[in-house]
């Protein structure tokens, strides 16, 4: 190996020694985890010595089911579903779901999330808006 390549790997080298020393430094302090509390906006110190466990205490203060109201983001299965599963979709309300059930009585069950569109009443804007989901 030459002279000047093995230099530059002891460089690189270095480099990465260092850089992991700072960041260690950076996230091994809890002096640097300085911020305003949400609730009272005045700066504290987050005393946990883990990143992971510095952001826990951060989130801790905000409201986020509040900001954020959940949401359902279950599976409903078309061929099965009864008609309360039916109506947690989006646009289906009680009149759709017993159309839904009705036409799968009459025509057996459906092979695509598409053939929903054939049900009287439901539009192709209201399968694609449950698109994620509808199961067969």
């Amino acid at each position: 190996m030459s002279k000047g390549r093995h230099e530059l790997i002891l460089i690189a080298t270095a480099l990465i020694i260092l850089g992991a020393l700072f960041a260690y430094a950076d996230f091994s302090s809890p002096d640097l985890y300085a911020s305003n509390s949400p609730t009272t906006n005045q700066p504290y110190l987050i005393t946990s010595s883990s990143p992971t466990s510095a952001l826990a205490e951060v989130f801790s203060e905000y409201d986020v089911d509040a900001e954020y109201p959940s949401k359902d983001y279950s599976l409903v299965n078309i061929n099965t579903a009864d008609a309360e599963t039916l109506c947690t979709l989006s646009g289906i309300g009680e009149s759709k779901a017993k159309a839904i059930i009705e036409y799968r009585k009459e025509n057996g069950r459906f092979y695509s999330v598409f053939d929903l569109e054939n049900v009287s009443g439901i539009s192709r804007k209201t399968v694609e808006e449950n698109i994620d989901r509808i199961t067969v």
